[in-house]
C-alpha cells in the first residue's frame, strides 16, 4: 500500500516538473526571435520588462522560484 502511494507520488511530482519544464520553454520561445536583435541580456530584459508576467504575475514568480531552488533530490538519490 505505502509502494503504491509513494508511487504515485513520485509519478505526480515527474508530472509537475515536466509541466514547469514546458511553461518555462512555452515562456522563452517568443524571445528567441528578439535575442538575435538585442546586444545584451540587460538590454532585453529592460525592453520586455511589462511582458514578464502581465498575465499571471503570481504564477510565473512560483515557476522562476521553482527554476531557481530545483527540486531537492528524492531520498536514497544520492
Amino acid at each position: 500500500m505505502i509502494a503504491k502511494e509513494r508511487d504515485g507520488s513520485e509519478r505526480l511530482v515527474m508530472f509537475t516538473d515536466a509541466v514547469a519544464a514546458i511553461a518555462l520553454t512555452l515562456l522563452i520561445l517568443p524571445l528567441l526571435e528578439t535575442v538575435a536583435e538585442v546586444p545584451s541580456f540587460d538590454e532585453l530584459v529592460h525592453e520586455h520588462r511589462s511582458q514578464f508576467g502581465a498575465r499571471h504575475p503570481r504564477a510565473l514568480q512560483r515557476v522562476a522560484l521553482r527554476a531557481r531552488l530545483g527540486r531537492p533530490s528524492p531520498p536514497g538519490a544520492e
